[in-house]
């Protein structure tokens, strides 16, 4: 907990009091909690995502993203479980545990200066501990969490359920003393690549290369003198985002029948050609991932009319 000076509307040197809540008022790690209980080996599928939140952190020191994201990165695995905002909401006022006269402190206090609390714990969490302490909800800043207001497709929730299985079967990513880049996690490559493998996902690598630059040379040589552009991202947010793009001549999209069908509307604007197939094909066979077809969806044919004669 901490104080510090600020100064009311009425100009008035004051104090306000702000506190963190799970540690200093509570005994909970209720993110934890609520994974370990809903969520088939919810605790360690918890430590492994906020050991790799430590890395985005702490280590690759990601732009726009904070220590304590963790809490972020953990939603989508409730969805795809089929938890509920009331899920979490009983489940959180059942399970407040106070630190001894916590409360007691707290209304002493506030009977002293303004109190705040700022938590990056759920929403749920924070108004069952209000309820408890009869403190408004309107002095707290938390994680807002809202579960019922997000749609996903069964196809993603089953992916995030496979993902979840494959990165439990692994360890918890270990972070060596003064790492500054993700070379220094070179040793768990075979790790990393081995959970690829379980979630059937295609990998090449090429030793003393980075993804990026294998990719850049290889187009970078069948296109000649030409620029190569790299875009990463999400996959159906960019796709939509290209299909829009009037620079763009075309738009191959493998994904759910809802994205493409949006990718296909968002196309005839432009009367850009979009590829869009919603069956899943097998990448590593090569009738499937590569051949003919491609070419044929690369290529752009052009009839041109020369009349002649009388």
């Amino acid at each position: 907990m901490s104080a510090g000076r600020a100064t009311p509307a009425g100009g008035t040197a004051g104090r306000i009091y702000v506190t963190d809540c799970e540690g200093p008022l509570t005994r909970n790690d209720n993110a934890q909690e609520i994974a370990e209980r809903f969520i088939p080996g919810g605790a360690e599928l918890f430590a492994r995502i906020s050991r790799y939140d430590d890395f985005l952190a702490d280590v690759l020191r990601k732009p726009g993203y904070n220590a304590g994201d963790t809490l972020r990165l953990l939603p989508p695995f409730f969805k795809a479980f089929h938890v509920t905002d009331e899920d979490v909401e009983l489940f959180s006022a059942e399970r407040v545990l106070l630190v001894p006269r916590a409360l007691e402190t707290l209304a002493a206090v506030s009977a002293l200066m303004p109190v705040y609390i700022i938590s990056t714990s759920y929403t749920p969490y924070l108004r069952a501990l209000c309820d408890l302490a009869g403190f408004p909800m309107g002095q707290v800043r938390c994680t807002e969490l809202s579960l019922d207001a997000w749609e996903m497709p069964e196809e993603e929730a089953e992916r995030l359920r496979t993902a979840a299985s494959a990165a439990l079967a692994r360890p918890v990513i270990e972070i060596p003393d003064g790492a500054r880049s993700a070379d220094d996690l070179a040793p768990q490559v075979p790790v990393i690549a081995a959970a690829l493998a379980a979630l059937g996902v295609a990998r090449v690598g090429v030793d003393g290369f980075e993804a990026d630059d294998v990719i850049g040379a290889l187009a970078h040589r069948h296109r000649g003198h030409l620029a190569v552009d790299i875009v990463t991202g999400d996959r159906d947010a960019l796709a939509l985002e290209l299909a829009k793009h009037e620079e763009v001549d075309g738009v191959w999209y493998f994904g759910p029948k809802e994205a493409a069908a949006r990718i296909e509307k968002a196309s005839a604007g432009n009367l850009k050609q979009v590829w869009a197939e919603t069956v899943q094909r097998d990448w590593l066979d090569p009738r499937l991932g590569e051949g003919r077809e491609f070419l044929s969806r690369a290529v752009q044919v052009k009839n041109i009319w020369v009349p002649y004669g009388e």
